[in-house]
């Protein structure tokens, strides 16, 4: 799906099911589960995001940001569980 980098305002495509992002639109072949780079998600004590959201990495900054799959909101703050 595509999104918008919060500190540039260009438009970057993000992989779900990897959390992989990039500035070109992909090939499809190319974000395949079998093509996809190995990733390991950090231990955190931090509770689960709510449901759809995802939490990625600002390719410009390096700093996390978190993306609502459903409505394609973006935020710096983590969202609340409870919402």
């Amino acid at each position: 799906s595509a999104a918008v980098d919060p500190a540039s305002g260009r438009e970057y495509y993000v992989h779900a099911p990897t959390g992989r992002t990039c500035w070109e639109l992909p090939d499809p072949q190319a974000l395949t589960e079998s093509n996809a780079p190995a990733t390991s998600a950090p231990v955190s004590n931090a509770p689960a995001l709510p449901s759809g959201w995802t939490l990625l990495l600002d390719p410009a900054t390096g700093q996390p940001y978190y993306v609502n799959e459903s409505t394609g909101a973006t935020q710096w703050e983590r969202p609340d569980a409870r919402i």
